[in-house]
C-alpha cells in the first residue's frame, strides 16, 4: 500500500491541474473574441464639456519590475497624445495612487519627484493641476511627503501636484454651470490594511481614522448640489484583477455611494484596465496600467478588461458622461457612453 501513495498523490495533482485549466479556459472563453463597442459621438458644436485623464500605478522604477519606466513613459506619451487632439483633450488628471514604487518616497526631496513625475508629466506637455490620492505602496516610507508637495513650487517642483489631505473633494465647474465633484478618499486608511497598519505602528498614528473619513465622506456627499458625482482610489471595490474585490468597501462604502447618487468610482491597485457592469446605478472603473501590468479575468460582471499598459479618458456634459480606454500608443480600446440618471 504504502508504493501506491506517490502514484495516489500524483494522480490527484494531475486531476487537479486539470481542473484549474478547465477553470482558467472557462473564464477566457468569456472574453468575446471581437470586443463591440458604441464609438464616442462628437458633441454639438457649443456644448460645455471637461475632459480628464485617470490613471494609476505608475510611478515604476527599474528595480521595481523590468521595463516599468518605459511603459509609464509610452502610457505617459500616450496620455500627451490625446491630450493634444481636437476631438478629446484634457483639462486635469485624476491619479489613482501608488505614485512610487516600490515604497513611496522619502520626502519633498526625494529623487523620485523628478525621475517620475516632474521629468514624465512634465509641465510643458501637461500644463495642467494633477489630482492624487494614495496607494498601499506610498505608505512604506513617507505618505506625508506626497501631502507636503501639494502645489509646491521651486526649483524641482512645479505645483501641478494636487493633494492637499489625506483624503479631500474638489469641484470642477463646466461653462453651462454643470457642477461636477470628486471625492478622493484614502482607502488604506478605510480598510486599515498592512502597508498603513505598519506605517500607524511607525508613526504612533491615532486610531479611528477609517470612521472619521467615513463620517467626514457621508457629510459630503449629504451636503453635495454637485449634478455629477465621482469618487476616487486606490481599491477597487469590485475588480477581476490579481488582487480582486475588496469586501470591506462592498459591505460599508457600496451601500453608500447607491444611497447618495455617486455615478462613477476610479481605482486601481490592479495594473490591469477594466469597467465592470453598474451595480445601482454605480459604474466602476479600473485604471491601474500607467507602468505595471497583471492578468485580469473576464467574467459575468465585465463590461470590458485588458492586461497591458495604457489609461482612461473621461469627457463630462451636462447629460452625459463618455468614457475611453486607450493603450499605450493612445490607440482606443473601448469606449462607453453614461446617461445622467436624473
Amino acid at each position: 500500500m504504502a508504493s501506491l501513495r506517490p502514484l495516489f498523490l500524483s494522480s490527484l495533482l494531475f486531476l487537479f491541474t486539470l481542473l484549474l485549466v478547465a477553470c482558467d479556459t472557462a473564464l477566457l472563453s468569456n472574453r468575446p473574441a471581437e470586443i463591440s463597442y458604441q464609438p464616442i459621438a462628437s458633441l454639438p458644436e457649443g456644448t460645455a464639456s471637461r475632459s480628464f485623464l485617470v490613471f494609476g500605478d505608475w510611478g515604476g522604477g527599474k528595480w521595481w519590475q523590468p521595463g516599468s519606466d518605459d511603459r509609464q513613459r509610452l502610457v505617459a506619451s500616450g496620455m500627451k497624445k490625446i491630450k493634444d487632439t481636437s476631438r478629446r483633450g484634457a483639462d486635469f488628471a485624476v491619479a489613482v495612487g501608488d505614485n512610487f514604487y516600490a515604497n513611496g518616497v522619502k520626502s519633498i526631496q526625494d529623487r523620485k519627484w523628478r525621475s517620475h513625475f516632474e521629468d514624465v508629466y512634465t509641465a510643458e506637455q501637461f500644463p495642467m493641476p494633477f489630482y492624487m490620492v494614495l496607494g498601499n505602496h506610498d505608505y512604506r516610507e513617507d505618505p506625508h511627503a506626497q501631502i507636503a508637495y501639494h502645489q509646491l513650487v521651486n526649483e524641482h517642483a512645479t505645483g501641478r501636484w494636487y493633494m492637499p489631505d489625506w483624503y479631500y473633494t474638489f469641484s470642477d465647474t463646466l461653462a453651462d454651470s454643470t457642477i461636477v465633484q470628486f471625492f478622493n478618499l484614502d482607502s488604506q486608511m478605510l480598510i486599515n490594511d498592512d502597508d498603513y497598519l505598519s506605517y500607524r505602528y511607525r508613526t504612533n498614528a491615532p486610531a479611528g481614522a477609517s470612521q472619521r473619513q467615513m463620517a467626514w465622506l457621508e457629510d459630503e456627499l449629504k451636503a453635495s448640489r454637485a449634478r455629477w458625482k465621482f469618487v476616487v482610489m486606490h481599491h477597487p471595490i469590485f475588480s477581476n484583477g490579481r488582487h480582486g474585490n475588496t469586501p470591506w468597501l462592498i459591505e460599508h462604502l457600496h451601500p453608500l455611494l447607491e444611497r447618495y447618487g455617486v455615478q462613477a468610482v476610479f481605482s486601481g491597485h490592479n495594473h490591469n484596465l477594466e469597467a465592470i457592469k453598474p451595480i445601482e446605478g454605480v459604474h466602476y472603473f479600473v485604471s491601474g496600467a500607467a507602468a505595471n501590468v497583471n492578468d485580469v479575468a473576464w467574467r459575468k460582471n465585465t463590461l470590458y478588461a485588458h492586461a497591458g499598459p495604457g489609461f482612461l479618458w473621461c469627457r463630462i456634459t451636462h447629460d452625459t458622461m463618455a468614457a475611453v480606454f486607450y493603450n499605450n500608443r493612445a490607440k482606443e480600446r473601448w469606449a462607453i457612453t453614461i446617461p445622467h440618471g436624473n
